[in-house]
């Protein structure tokens, strides 16, 4: 498992073939893991909102999936997957790599959020059940 970068250094580097090289000669895949976006992207893209806000942005909101999809795409335009096996595995790229939804649904993917962050009414199904459940456990 592996962010997209380290510091400011990201995954597509050099640095970083050895790891690739034996990933594929295991023929194991690498787990890419969204990680909150630098100080200067937050700083550029996502400030200006209360604290609560701002991170919620720049995490869940948007910014994981906008990290994970960039150093994706860096790997691919890099070449990485060109070893005979090689497997990148990531949790929210999909939501990067064209399956975003159209706008009604993320309008209504929005209402429901709110509803469930909130506490506005009743989650529409039994995924925002679990979430809303989950969400009350943690507090």
């Amino acid at each position: 498992m592996s962010y997209g970068r380290s510091g400011d250094r990201p995954l597509d580097d050099p640095v970083y073939d050895e790891l690739f090289a034996a990933a594929a000669s295991l023929r194991r895949p690498v787990f890419l893991h969204p990680q909150i976006p630098s100080n200067a992207v937050r700083d550029a893209s996502y400030r200006g909102f209360d604290p609560t806000t701002e991170l919620a942005l720049a995490t869940f909101g948007w910014g994981w999936h906008i990290e994970a999809g960039t150093a994706a795409l860096r790997l691919i335009l890099r070449g990485t997957f060109d070893y005979p096996f090689h497997r990148l595995d990531a949790a929210t790229i999909a939501d990067f790599l064209g399956t975003l939804p159209d706008r009604e649904d993320q309008e209504k993917i929005a209402h429901t959020n709110a509803e469930v962050l909130y506490g506005l009414g009743q989650p529409a199904s039994a995924a925002d059940d679990l979430a809303a459940a989950q969400l009350q456990g943690q507090s």
